[in-house]
């Protein structure tokens, strides 16, 4: 909804409130601890994650439910990717995804299919002024 650079910027303030002690991440947990330990690297991934959609709406994949779904799992993958990387350094490399991406698949192919419905909505309301 906002586009990749105000989507990415959101998501960094986001972080700067966590680590700056605003009880936002999972369980209303907060500090830099959370980004340096094994969540870290999803948590650093969520910016690149919302560019990388941003920039796929920006070019049209969020005007039909299909394309939207595909462009939400395309924003999944910076934050797998660098989630993976940082918990490689506390999981065994044989459990890796086992541990850190194949439980979450399920979860991420619901939220996808729910934003892809929604995101006809979300435009309606905000209008093509809230992309940028």
């Amino acid at each position: 909804m906002l586009g990749s650079r105000r989507g990415a910027a959101a998501v960094g303030l986001y972080l700067l409130e966590g680590a700056g002690g605003l009880p936002v991440f999972s369980g209303g947990s907060a500090g830099v601890i959370h980004l340096l330990g094994p969540t870290g690297g999803y948590l650093l991934g969520f910016p690149f994650g919302a560019f990388a959609t941003g920039v796929l709406a920006e070019r049209g994949w969020d005007r039909s439910p299909a394309r939207a779904f595909a462009m939400m799992l395309a924003g999944s993958l910076p934050i797998f990717a660098l989630g993976l990387l940082g918990l490689a350094r506390f999981v065994p490399a044989g459990s890796l995804l086992a541990q850190g991406l194949w439980p979450f698949v399920p979860g991420d192919l619901v939220k996808a299919a729910i934003s892809a419905g929604l995101l006809p909505a979300g435009r309606r309301l905000l209008g093509p002024s809230a992309r940028g």
